[in-house]
């Protein structure tokens, strides 16, 4: 029985074995003595303890302690979960002395699933759960969701896809799954990555509650200062020789930074620990005997000028790649910033590369964003959040968006009322006089007349302005939070 249980837990971990549990016996049984069938003379009184039971009681006779019996599978579940997941160990853990020792002891009776057991039996099976678990997540709770993605290529290189899905469940918390990481050894164009997408999209389910995409643009950038930092990232001579001179000037060392070509703001990062390790570089290239390009007093300024002009943007990639709070009300407000800040620092009195660079910023802003105040998503997300409502809109744009969104409120109420023939109108709640001269007549007349039909576009009306006239949330307060709390508004 014990090798068939062991095979169903191995092949079919699926399979809920119906186990029978034999009706359960007192704690501590007395053996009577007795001869047994060889005629031989039976000890004293033997008391039979569960593990872990106190025997303060027993007295003279003699203990014999039994193991506790654990599940096989308890091992089997938190392994791939809490050892390999958490902690980064390896499978092969449990063919090591120490680690079987430390088993045995806590529980003899125990046997420890062998490495290919876990590998391919626990670890796929615990693989399926999460992954039919995420799925009746998102389809119960998720009435639309954004994606966001990501491509990158490994040390070795290996190109690789990320997909993962943005949305708020039914107590207004921020949730995100990610739904696929694979490779990805097709060229990276629109038609290939839109292919992907949706193949991932259909997969979970999702064709009907996508709202946004969301990917970025990789690109390169070369210069002397990369050039300098992959030689001291390189030559360890050279990385000695810098921590040296910074540990004689009494700092502590810090590390050249390499910027990425697909990772956004490491480019900004490299300039500045660039800028902050400024005298540690031009000392310690001065004792390198290398052919390593220099910079002059001009190229230093203009590197610390670009880490002026390009903090703000940093500040704005932040911002919009946060996972734990909603990012789309922002994005009009933060392009607004994006547009006065580059416009101040144009009037500046820069070098001449750096001006050009922050024109060039201005028209790339231009070109890329200056219509997102046509997107309904981004205007209504913003409209919505009661941090910042109708305020970092045009005028124009603000109506609209107002509008729509008394639109949709009055749909809403439309659809929580009843059917019409179970609308009780107030025909049925007036009563008509039949004395034809009584003086309530014309009155009882008209109001048996009126209906409730229209009533919900003024409740759509007066809830909108009701939203408006509330006053902002602090910038720093929690939009989600706030919509939790007035949720129970009905309309």
């Amino acid at each position: 029985m014990s090798n068939l249980k062991k095979h169903m837990e191995r092949k079919h971990p699926l399979v809920d074995l119906q186990i029978y549990n034999r009706p359960q016996q007192e704690e501590t049984q007395t053996v009577q003595h007795s001869h047994d069938s060889t005629g031989h003379y039976m000890d004293n009184n033997v008391n039979i303890v569960s593990l872990g039971e106190s025997t303060s009681e027993v007295g003279s006779t003699r203990d014999i302690v039994r193991p506790l019996k654990r599940s096989q599978l308890s091992l089997h579940t938190y392994v791939p979960k809490k050892i390999s997941a958490t902690d980064c160990r390896p499978f092969s853990m449990v063919e090591d002395k120490g680690f079987k020792d430390f088993v045995r002891m806590l529980n003899p009776a125990y046997s420890l699933p062998s490495r290919q057991s876990l590998s391919k039996t626990a670890l796929p099976f615990a693989y399926e759960k999460c992954l039919n678990d995420m799925k009746s997540q998102i389809k119960e709770n998720a009435v639309s969701v954004c994606l966001t993605t990501d491509c990158w290529t490994s040390i070795n290189n290996q190109s690789f896809i990320a997909i993962t899905a943005h949305y708020l469940d039914p107590d207004f918390k921020f949730i995100s799954v990610l739904l696929e990481c694979v490779p990805f050894e097709e060229s990276h164009t629109s038609k290939n990555l839109s292919n992907k997408i949706q193949s991932v999209i259909t997969d979970w389910e999702l064709d009907d509650k996508v709202l946004l995409v969301v990917s970025d643009n990789a690109y390169n950038i070369k210069g002397a200062i990369t050039i300098l930092v992959g030689h001291f990232k390189r030559s360890s001579n050279a990385s000695h020789e810098l921590d040296k001179y910074q540990q004689n000037s009494g700092t502590v060392p810090k590390k050249i930074i390499q910027d990425i070509a697909t990772r956004w703001n490491s480019t900004y990062y490299m300039l500045c620990r660039f800028i902050e390790l400024e005298n540690a570089i031009k000392a310690t290239l001065a004792i390198l005997d290398t052919n390593l390009p220099t910079l002059s007093p001009d190229q230093w300024k203009i590197c610390k000028e670009l880490c002026l002009v390009l903090k703000p943007f940093e500040e704005v990639t932040k911002t919009v790649s946060g996972e734990n709070y909603i990012s789309s009300s922002m994005v009009i407000i933060l392009y607004n910033g994006l547009k006065d800040v580059t416009e101040k620092m144009y009037s500046k009195n820069f070098d001449t590369h750096v001006t050009q660079v922050v024109l060039e910023l201005i028209n790339g802003l231009y070109k890329r964003f200056s219509n997102l105040e046509n997107s309904n998503t981004l205007t209504i997300c913003t409209f919505l959040d009661p941090r910042f409502k109708q305020f970092p809109l045009s005028e124009s744009i603000a109506n609209q968006t107002k509008n729509k969104v008394i639109n949709a409120t009055t749909e809403k109420a439309k659809k929580r009322d009843k059917p019409k023939d179970l609308i009780m109108t107030t025909t049925n709640n007036i009563h008509v006089e039949n004395d034809e001269f009584c003086i309530w007549n014309s009155f009882d007349t008209t109001t048996s007349k009126i209906t409730t039909q229209g009533s919900n576009t003024s409740k759509g009306i007066i809830e909108v302005n009701r939203y408006v006239d509330e006053d902002l949330l602090l910038r720093t307060g929690d939009p989600l939070k706030w919509w939790k709390e007035y949720i129970t508004i009905q309309i």
